[in-house]
């Protein structure tokens, strides 16, 4: 999407805004459908990551209370959507939104909050493969994707393609080359340290 797409959003729970937050295209409703995902989850015994925003709705949703949504601004690159998401938040008592922590720091660019966004993932992704449950859900799942004979023939001909494509083979060579050399240093160093050898 191209500049001024980006807006500013409010949910309102029960007649009380507790949400403000900023993004494009279907941002705002991702949420809800993101509610859906983790009640199917725990629907069916998976672990779900704690978080303020979802856990708060989630439970809101459970309990009936009316739930209503709106763009508060539009036509916004995605700095001013950052500005304004900040602005509207500073209207609010902090303890009468369910906001994430990040949403009350101080104005970052919109590249800078992708960046803290992808960070704060990967670590609730790195504790989500620990748990037990998921490892044995991904295992289940893996084996039954490579059985798939469309998966493997697919799997099969990307392969092919990427082994055969000149820039990959140049980067293999250059990384065995590159471990010959090392292990190669590493054996003339150990020699060079045994005794009665100068």
């Amino acid at each position: 999407m191209s500049e001024g797409s980006y807006y500013v959003y409010m949910f309102s729970v029960a007649g009380t805004v507790r949400y403000v937050g900023s993004g494009k295209g279907k941002r705002m409703q991702s949420h809800l459908r993101e509610i859906k995902r983790r009640t199917k989850l725990r629907e069916t015994g998976k672990a779900v990551s704690p978080h303020r925003w979802y856990d708060n709705l989630e439970a809101a949703i459970l309990t009936g209370a009316e739930i209503t949504y709106w763009k508060a601004r539009d036509g916004l690159n995605g700095d001013e959507a950052r500005r304004c998401e900040f602005a509207a938040i500073a209207t609010f008592q902090a303890e009468q939104l369910w906001n994430s922590v990040l949403s009350h720091h101080p104005f970052v660019t919109h590249e800078e909050a992708t960046e803290r966004h992808r960070v704060a993932t990967a670590i609730a992704n790195r504790e989500t493969v620990k748990d037990p449950k998921w490892k044995a859900s991904h295992t289940s799942a893996m084996r039954a994707v490579v059985q798939d004979l469309e998966w493997k023939s697919n799997h099969k001909s990307a392969m092919q393609a990427i082994v055969q494509d000149p820039e990959w083979r140049a980067k293999q060579k250059a990384g065995i080359e590159a471990r010959r050399a090392r292990k190669k240093a590493e054996e003339a160093a150990r020699t060079a340290n045994l005794p009665g050898i100068s």
